[in-house]
């Protein structure tokens, strides 16, 4: 009898062994189950953080080629600001010069008739009067280049509108993959 009564506890030791074993196997697969969503979430996560550094690269690279361009179109405007500044004071002066010309070639065709030597002073003051209608008309086309310069910028800045548009929508989605970010979190 005392062999009969040692299986059963034997029996029971090994069903318990056997619970033990399966609750702690539906441990393990409850953990690697966690483990897996866990790994998931920080793939997830990763992902973004990817995406948000791409995108802030994007965005710098964008403020930098705005930036720059807004530059140099500011630089190239002020040169042509100074050019034409420059060019109205030379046309002001030209116009004065066309005007004591033109007084003085008038007065010399008027003499032409009386003295023989208003004919050489007449040549003189037509080839003066000459070089500053062409001077004029230089100063003319500059000014239609001007405003040609001037409609290109407008131009530019529209561009530069457009970019600083585009850094805009950038910077929103910018915010919305922080927040996601931070909904993940949670």
């Amino acid at each position: 009898m005392a062999d009969v009564e040692t299986p059963v506890p034997d029996f029971a030791v090994a069903v318990a062994d056997r619970q033990q074993t399966e609750s702690k196997l539906r441990d393990s697969d409850s953990a690697k189950t966690d483990f897996e969503d866990e790994v998931h979430r920080l793939r997830g996560g990763a992902a973004k953080r990817r995406r948000i550094h791409e995108l802030k690269s994007d965005f710098e690279q964008l403020s930098t080629r705005a930036s720059d361009t807004i530059t140099s179109q500011g630089v190239a405007c002020d040169r042509m600001q100074e050019q034409v500044d420059h060019l109205q004071e030379e046309l002001q002066k030209a116009s004065k010069q066309l005007k004591c010309i033109t007084s003085q070639r008038d007065h010399a065709v008027a003499e032409k008739k009386q003295i023989a030597s208003a004919r050489t002073q007449n040549a003189r003051l037509e080839q003066r009067l000459n070089q500053m209608e062409a001077l004029h008309a230089s100063i003319k086309q500059l000014q239609q280049e001007k405003s040609a310069l001037q409609t290109d910028l407008s131009a530019s800045r529209g561009t530069s509108d457009y970019l600083a548009g585009q850094m805009d929508r950038l910077t929103t989605e910018n915010a919305g993959l922080k927040t996601e970010r931070g909904q993940a979190r949670d």
